[in-house]
């Protein structure tokens, strides 16, 4: 079924798209002066072609929620591992695990030991033939690495607090004095230091913990630690994983933009040094007033950042969805683009809806409607770089509030419940509100939600040169219409052009290019007459060069 492709039958004059003579920002329809709609065989489903995996699609992972493998309540490595075909059959190029380091909260983010990991978790043999069946498919790993802080249980701390504090000045601990930034006496405002400092158990000195005092800040200015964090990198690297997840990237020296970026700067070189073809994607959640400060992150060589501004429901991609304007996205992320590629020729973008700090993207106003909650899937999904899918986004998994509610279990079956994991403490999130259909469940349904996610994807592995690709705004000539030209030497002819319909009623634009893939999320396949398209509601064509 993957071949049904709609073809226009005239050649290819000049590569532009053309006004249709309805005028510019309507957002009326548009019908065509002949209906041949009765002459279009409905689609049965969504003919989701086979292609290899190398689009660049990651999907994030909080193992202990994913899948449980032994039945112990508690999501695993072997649980991950036994979903690896299901990921491939979704098409995801890569993993991001959430921290596995061993760690006394349930998120990770305090780590204890940086070369072990969580006993909940398995082994690092489990975590090695995990990587291996990964490799074995074409998926990648990343793991989460957390640098800018420790957790408080971790050695590196306590030999720290000991030889500062003068608990125990031994000639063992006495290398750790500086791997934490320390202050005797209470921080006062006169003194006007950065980051919040805790008090270190009834003695007179204060550690920085800008997040929690069970996380104290590295000074990664320490000729010490960058060398333990080589280390680290370096152990992970060699046990297969493809690169790293860095958490916090903007407060590794509080939010001192310059100083953090000659940090990653210093770290990109390093991990590159031992394995060129390295991935590191960081965090850098900006408040909205330093937000313009992110592309000059690109410069320190990352391959990629977070794209913050077009996440949550108050994002971009949400935005552009609820106020219909398919032709301000296009232009924003147009611009936001060029800022990248200014800094870094090779920038990826890190394109995602929500991940394990935001409430889930299926409560989003802008996506209550199932068919805007795919369109959203087909608009985020087919921009350049490399976009981020958070688990359980795929089957509209539901969560808001808390942490905990938002990191709740991935359902896999409606009936088989023998692999869900049992939601971890602290969460309040209503699970009578929760989905009941799992994965299993909808790869059965020939339009689910899940099975938009896989032909989303199955373009974007189709056409793998998206993933660098430049993009361009077009001029459809209608407000709801989001055309953007993509080029890279890869694509057809080194062109592509993705146009989404973002209105409830269908919309015609004229144009003189071929459809090579359409995304029917109304069940109604576009109609060509002429030298123009008609794309139904809420519905997506790839078009190229006459063939």
């Amino acid at each position: 079924m993957a071949n049904k492709k709609s073809r226009l039958a005239f050649g290819f004059i000049a590569f532009t798209l053309l006004l249709t003579g309805c005028g510019n920002n309507q957002n009326s329809s548009s019908s065509s002066s002949e209906d041949t709609t009765s002459n279009i065989t409905p689609p049965s489903d969504y003919e989701i072609g086979d292609y290899a995996n190398d689009g660049g699609t990651f999907y994030e992972i909080f193992v202990r929620a994913f899948a449980d493998s032994n039945q112990d309540g508690i999501g695993d490595l072997n649980g991950v591992k036994n979903k690896i075909s299901y990921l491939k059959t979704l098409g995801i190029s890569g993993l991001w695990l959430m921290p596995i380091n061993p760690s006394p909260s349930y998120h990770g983010y305090n780590v204890s030991n940086y070369y072990g990991i969580e006993s909940d978790y398995g082994t690092l043999n489990d975590f090695e033939n995990l990587v291996s069946v990964a490799n074995d498919n074409d998926i990648s790993i990343i793991i989460d690495l957390v640098i800018n802080h420790s957790g408080s249980d971790n050695p590196y701390f306590q030999k720290s607090a000991a030889y500062v504090t003068g608990i125990n000045r031994s000639a063992e601990n006495e290398p750790y004095a500086d791997w934490y930034t320390w202050h005797e006496g209470e921080v006062t405002p006169s003194e006007n230091l950065k980051g919040t400092y805790r008090r270190y158990q009834s003695t007179n000195w204060y550690y920085l913990a800008n997040f929690d005092s069970s996380m104290p800040d590295f000074n990664l200015d320490s000729e010490g630690v960058r060398s333990e964090i080589t280390n680290i990198a370096y152990y992970w690297l060699d046990k297969g994983v493809r690169g790293f997840r860095l958490d916090a990237t903007t407060w590794f020296y509080e939010n001192d933009h310059q100083k953090n970026i000659q940090f990653l700067s210093w770290f990109n070189t390093m991990v590159k040094s031992h394995k060129s073809d390295a991935y590191i994607v960081g965090e850098a959640w900006l408040d909205s007033a330093d937000y313009n400060k992110l592309p000059d992150y690109y410069a320190s060589g990352v391959d990629s950042f977070f794209y913050f501004a077009g996440s949550q429901s108050t994002g971009a991609f949400a935005t552009g969805i609820q106020n219909t304007n398919g032709e301000w996205l296009a232009s924003t992320l147009e611009s936001y683009y060029n800022q990248l590629f200014a800094s870094n020729s090779t920038a990826l973008n890190a394109s995602f809806l929500s991940n394990h700090d935001q409430d889930r993207s299926s409560g989003y106003a802008a996506f209550y409607q199932m068919l805007k909650r795919k369109l959203g899937a087909s608009v985020y999904l087919l921009t350049p770089g490399i976009p981020y899918l958070y688990y359980g986004e795929e089957i509209g998994l539901k969560g808001s509030g808390a942490d905990e509610n938002k990191r709740l279990p991935m359902i896999w079956s409606e009936l088989d419940k023998s692999e869900e994991c049992t939601p971890v403490s602290g969460y309040t999130y209503d699970l009578s509100r929760q989905v009941t259909a799992g994965a299993t469940d909808l790869l059965a349904e020939n339009f689910s939600l899940l099975n938009h996610y896989r032909k989303v994807i199955s373009i974007r592995n189709r056409y793998p040169g998206i993933q660098r690709a430049h993009i361009e705004a077009l001029d459809l000539g209608r407000v709801p219409l989001m055309g953007i030209k993509l080029t890279e030497a890869s694509l057809p002819d080194g062109e592509i052009v993705i146009v989404h319909n973002f209105n409830s009623e269908s919309q015609t634009f004229s144009t003189n290019l071929t459809i090579a893939d359409e995304i029917d999320t109304s069940e109604i396949r576009p109609l060509v007459d002429k030298d123009s398209i008609t794309l139904a509601p809420y519905s997506s064509v790839v078009l190229v060069k006459g063939i």
